[in-house]
């Protein structure tokens, strides 16, 4: 919940170290804590927020998170590749001009293996 503060109250902060947050977040999203994950919920929405409004502004890059997405989108954990997901969609509807379709080869691996897992909630 503080992490969520601190996006609300300094964006720009937020911005800067986007990375280590999303980090941290992938983290808080595979906790067994339901309260954790609630509060991980908060601060993802709260994130796409922020970062959206940041890459449509201009200060800052859609192409810098391809890395991080394309890393996480091939990993076993499923609330990983369900948070990963989540934040591709969110590019896909929001941002303006649409920069993440020229990396579309980076994820579709990792989307098919996600549609293929036996595993419902997944899928």
């Amino acid at each position: 919940e503080s992490l969520f503060n601190v996006t609300k109250v300094i964006p720009s902060l937020a911005v800067r170290h986007f990375f280590i947050l999303f980090e941290i977040l992938r983290s808080l999203y595979a906790d067994v804590d339901l309260d954790v994950r609630s509060g991980a919920e908060l601060l993802d929405k709260k994130l796409k927020e922020v970062i959206v409004g940041a890459i449509n502004s201009g200060s800052f890059s859609a192409d810098a998170c391809v890395p991080v997405f394309a890393r996480f989108v091939y990993m076993r954990n499923k609330a990983t590749k369900q948070l990963t997901l989540t934040w591709l969609q969110e590019f896909s509807e929001k941002l303006v001009g649409d920069p993440i379709l020229e990396f579309l080869h980076l994820f579709l691996g990792g989307i098919f293996a996600m549609i293929a897992d036996p595993n419902a909630t997944i899928r």
